[in-house]
């Protein structure tokens, strides 16, 4: 998992889509953007949709997100949350023969696999030392899981390392379709977590480049991985 604290805006979109049957109808879908106004969110959110959308579409709404933080998750943990909700379904029904199937199928197979956003409140418990009272916060956040259990698990994968006392108040699911965010400014700050993620000997190689790299092809990972930590080995002693 990854968080991202930005300035957000819920955008709602109108145009018209091609159903199953072959005709047009028109929808609304929602996205998120990171921008510093409302008039950059529309802006960013027109040029983000319009390579996919064909003919016109309108920007019904733009409003500023009640959350600060988003919690992402990449590539290879969707994929085993995907794989552990399947083999979970398999063995509900009895179906072993499946659900091997479904064990031993290889992780390539579930890259760019579906994801959902759920919106959750926590309140972060407190006590005042004069008083004795406790005192609770509510902060509300956007987390990316496969289904509403796994953003439960995801977000206690975020907040273990806070050492707060929180309580999750409600998880919900959104209509939420996607989240854009500035690509620069992603990309240089997922070098910083990995030069500092090969820094820290607790985590091998291959379970740093699991966590912060998407690799199109097993191949590609695997060189990568060879890569890294041969740079690892030289340059903090790290071999693993």
């Amino acid at each position: 998992m990854r968080s991202r604290t930005a300035t957000w805006f819920e955008c709602k979109v109108r145009y018209d889509q091609t159903q199953d049957n072959g005709l047009q109808k028109a929808v609304t879908k929602q996205y998120v953007v990171d921008a510093l106004s409302f008039a950059e969110a529309e802006a960013r959110i027109t040029e983000q949709l319009s390579p996919f959308i064909s003919g016109e579409f309108e920007v019904t709404d733009v409003k500023k997100a009640a959350y600060k933080e988003i919690f992402f998750m990449n590539d290879s943990e969707k994929a085993f949350q995907n794989q552990a909700e399947d083999l979970a379904k398999a063995v509900q029904m009895g179906d072993m023969e499946k659900g091997m199937e479904v064990f031993n199928r290889p992780l390539e197979k579930w890259t760019n696999t579906d994801s959902r956003y759920y919106k959750a409140k926590l309140q972060f418990i407190t006590i005042n030392e004069k008083t004795e009272k406790e005192k609770r916060s509510n902060v509300t956040y956007l987390v990316e899981a496969t289904s509403l259990h796994n953003a439960l698990d995801n977000i206690d994968t975020v907040m273990k390392g806070t050492m707060l006392d929180y309580v999750q108040a409600s998880v919900s699911e959104t209509a939420i379709i996607d989240v854009y965010e500035y690509a620069a400014v992603v990309q240089s700050e997922l070098v910083e977590k990995l030069q500092a993620a090969l820094a820290d000997p607790s985590q091998t190689t291959e379970e740093i480049v699991n966590q912060y790299v998407n690799c199109s092809t097993p191949e590609l990972r695997q060189k990568l991985i060879e890569k890294l930590r041969k740079q690892r080995k030289e340059k903090h002693g790290i071999d693993k």
